[in-house]
């Protein structure tokens, strides 16, 4: 819990300090805006992201090895850039699998979610330490996922109890962290010869390819349904206003943007919602070409 405090309260601490020299600099209006805000953004997300990760290896660190908490904080400072790469790894790795219908990634979450663990061990580096992982999971897949699952409801189900599950979630949550790396213990002590797939960097390659071609895929694809709907939208806001609103309706709509509203005030702004907008949708299908409306 001291490793985490600490390394929180870094965390936060350079998300902030970057963004000082950014606001005075923007206030007294000294260089470019676009400029000044996109280097303080960067700056401040690229040492958060550092500080963090230093975070996350010192916390398995003091799991490991059962250290102090200031031998784990300096020891894992070196180790940061590693971990941060394999942590990045995994991630990559299991979003392609997520964007392969869901049910991959479900199997690489388990597959993979043991490689930090043996990154901070020293076991290995980089692909290596994910194939550690996928091999030693594969030998013993239904232990790993009962107990794994078991680790991650033991560290969850604290948050759920009302009004004071956010507080006990801070101090349950290193049990989680613990469960987790004990269960990566004995996968270990369980395949103590296991060695990491020769294809797993070019397996990790592949998943990280396929989510980059996702990402792009619903980036384009949100950006041209929004260029289509776009003009569609401003034509039926015009045309729902356009009849005007009786002073029922006006004063329904008011009380429930204010939350006031009864309920039969309720149903009469839902009831004049329905019924202006399918007025306008039909007067836009019924006026546009069929060839505009769809791909």
């Amino acid at each position: 819990m001291t490793v985490l405090g600490v390394a929180g309260a870094a965390t936060l601490a350079a998300v902030a300090l970057p963004l000082i020299p950014t606001l005075i600099l923007a206030v007294m209006r000294i260089g470019p805006p676009w400029v000044v805000v996109g280097v303080g953004a960067t700056a401040s997300l690229t040492v958060a992201l550092w500080a963090s990760s230093w975070g996350q290896a010192a916390a398995l660190r003091a799991v490991r090895y059962d250290e102090p908490a200031a031998d784990s904080l300096s020891r894992a400072w070196p180790q940061t850039a590693a971990f941060g790469w394999v942590v990045t790894l995994t991630f990559l790795a299991m979003g392609g699998g997520y964007c392969l219908f869901v049910l991959p990634g479900v199997a690489l979450t388990v597959l993979l979610f043991f490689a930090p663990y043996y990154e901070i061990s020293g076991e290995g580096v980089g692909t290596e330490a994910l194939g550690l992982s996928w091999a030693r999971v594969a030998a013993r897949p239904g232990d790993a996922v009962v107990r794994l699952l078991a680790a991650l409801i033991l560290a969850w189900a604290p948050s759920q109890i009302p009004l004071v599950g956010w507080l006990i979630a801070m101090v349950w949550a290193p049990f989680g962290l613990v469960a987790t790396s004990r269960l990566a213990d004995d996968l270990r002590a369980a395949s103590p010869d296991a060695r990491s797939p020769e294809w797993m960097g070019r397996a990790v390659a592949g998943l990280s390819a396929v989510l980059l071609v996702g990402l792009l895929s619903a980036s384009l694809g949100a950006v041209y349904l929004a260029r289509r709907a776009l003009p569609m939208a401003s034509g039926m806001a015009g045309r729902l206003m356009a009849g005007g609103i009786d002073p029922a309706s006006g004063r329904a709509l008011l009380a429930v943007a204010q939350g006031t509203a009864t309920p039969e005030q309720k149903r009469q702004a839902y009831d004049f919602a329905v019924a202006a907008s399918s007025a306008a949708w039909n007067a836009d299908v019924s006026s546009a070409p069929m060839g505009s409306l769809w791909p």
